[in-house]
């Protein structure tokens, strides 16, 4: 039995992207962001340049950057999505949906909230992170982060950008399909040439008008 079919608790990860880079992704893989560097790859980078620079100066070990590890999460509605749709990117974003057999994948870890939170993070062997009680399931797959309390509010927050890192790339064969927030999306990765399963999901996106602030 594989590590991976051992997680009950889901059967996806997720990686938010630019439209741009969905080709490139289907051709070569998820890339690490220090592969995408070193290789000088065209990559639409989407990501908050603050938190970005947070995640430069974080090492796993001595050795080895966070950027040596391509990211996805376990939630795909939390605070970076939110983000960049309040940044009016929701025409020009997807989300990717990864076979967790990625979790099988040598030298992968796992964190048990935002990788680029300096206090309490830990990076997880799958193994480790397979033991009871190692991620909070019920806060990471959380509707929302709100609560009227703020210390609470920050730590949901930061439990539902839970992350799996997998060392180098993450290989195209375990992408599984395209979520995307609406049929402009759709109709505009298709024009690329994309051939594989699109589905428009307007609640991975917070569209809907019960979700109009966090």
């Amino acid at each position: 039995m594989t590590i991976s079919s051992q997680f009950r608790e889901f059967d996806y990860l997720y990686n938010i992207t630019s439209i741009n880079n969905v080709m490139s992704i289907l051709q070569n893989g998820l890339l690490c962001k220090n592969m995408i560097l070193n290789q000088s790859m065209k990559f639409n980078d989407i990501s908050n340049s603050s938190v970005q620079n947070r995640r430069n100066n974080i090492y796993i070990d001595d050795q080895l950057q966070l950027h040596d590890f391509a990211n996805v999460y376990f939630n795909p509605r939390n605070a970076m999505l939110y983000y960049l749709i309040r940044q009016d990117l929701i025409n020009e974003i997807c989300i990717l949906q990864i076979k967790k057999t990625i979790l099988d994948l040598p030298h992968t870890i796992v964190t048990n909230q935002n990788a680029a939170v300096a206090i309490g993070t830990r990076f997880m062997t799958v193994e480790e992170a397979h033991k009871p009680g190692a991620l909070n399931y019920d806060n990471i797959y959380r509707y929302s982060w709100y609560s009227q309390d703020p210390l609470e509010k920050d730590k949901f927050k930061k439990q539902m950008m839970a992350e799996v890192l997998v060392y180098n790339k993450i290989p195209p064969e375990y992408i599984a399909c395209i979520n995307v927030p609406n049929q402009k999306v759709y109709d505009a990765l298709k024009s690329m040439g994309v051939e594989m399963k699109i589905f428009v999901n307007e609640y991975l996106f917070f569209n809907s008008k019960e979700e109009s602030s966090q």
